[in-house]
């Protein structure tokens, strides 16, 4: 940038001011006093939003010049300007056809005013319609406005999004309880359905029961006559055998006494033999 200054001054032999914008940015600075509280004085704009520049510049004017402190007033500003002077105590103002340039003095400590003619324009010209900026100003409020409204039914359909999830979360939950009872209560149905059949079964087992247990007694009571009859024929073969028992007992006292008998001729038979041998032996010495 200065080497083209530079060339420019020496070349062309014109002289090119130019200035270094601050390192941090003053163009969004906000002025120390609302224009709400300007308004009632017939100021309608600050000095900065009546042009556009860009950023480093305005940057540069804001922090040098301090445009966005320098309130532009109306024709209605100007028909009292004693009373904007004493009561507003700005350091400048801008009326449509005057500058005021305000100073307090360091002995006195009045306020010491100096005005001059504005020049009309010659490079520069206003291209911004002041009614029309006024008029989109109000309409951009308004969309301000509306969009803060938007965004506060928006915070509150958040929060009723998400109260209506939580219901929606407590509703699911007890859905799923009531489809687990559901699916309990099935089951119990099925269950019961399964008992009942069961105890259908059973009266009717019960039914085969009786007429089983009519057949069975009376098979008992066949079996009762078949053992009553061979009851009486074990006792008639217990008597049989008690009989045959006793005679076996004669049959074996009879033989004890004949095997006796026996033994004693024997015993008669072997001494009267050996008795004989003797004889037999003296008779024939």
């Amino acid at each position: 940038m200065s080497f083209s200054c530079i060339q420019v001054r020496d070349n062309k032999k014109l002289r090119v001011n130019a200035v270094i914008a601050p390192k941090i940015s003053y163009a969004d600075k906000a002025p120390s006093r609302s224009l709400n509280e300007l308004k009632q004085y017939g100021f309608f704009s600050y000095l900065r939003e009546l042009f556009d520049a860009p950023d480093p510049v305005m940057s540069y004017l804001c922090c040098q010049y301090h445009i966005h402190e320098v309130p532009v007033g109306t024709e209605r500003t100007r028909e009292r300007i004693e009373r904007v002077i004493q009561e507003t105590r700005l350091k400048q103002i801008y009326t449509a056809e005057e500058k005021y340039v305000l100073k307090t003095s360091f002995y006195s400590n009045k306020v010491i005013s100096s005005n001059t003619s504005l020049k009309v324009a010659q490079f520069l010209t206003v291209t911004v319609d002041l009614e029309q900026r006024r008029h989109l100003e109000e309409q951009l409020k308004e969309i301000n406005r509306k969009l803060e409204a938007v965004e506060s039914g928006l915070v509150t359909l958040r929060d009723t999004n998400k109260h209506l999830e939580l219901k929606d979360n407590e509703l699911r939950l007890k859905k799923k309880e009531l489809l687990e009872r559901k699916t309990k209560k099935r089951q119990l149905e099925q269950k019961i359905s399964s008992k009942l059949g069961s105890i259908r079964l059973m009266e009717q087992d019960t039914c085969n029961l009786e007429e089983e247990e009519r057949k069975v007694n009376t098979k008992i009571k066949e079996i009762n006559v078949q053992k009553a009859k061979l009851v009486t024929e074990l006792t008639g073969l217990v008597k049989i055998c008690t009989s045959l028992h006793i005679q076996k007992v004669d049959l074996i006292l009879q033989n004890t006494t004949v095997i006796s008998e026996k033994n004693k001729l024997e015993a008669d038979y072997m001494a009267s033999s050996s008795q004989l041998r003797v004889i037999e032996v003296i008779y024939f010495f």
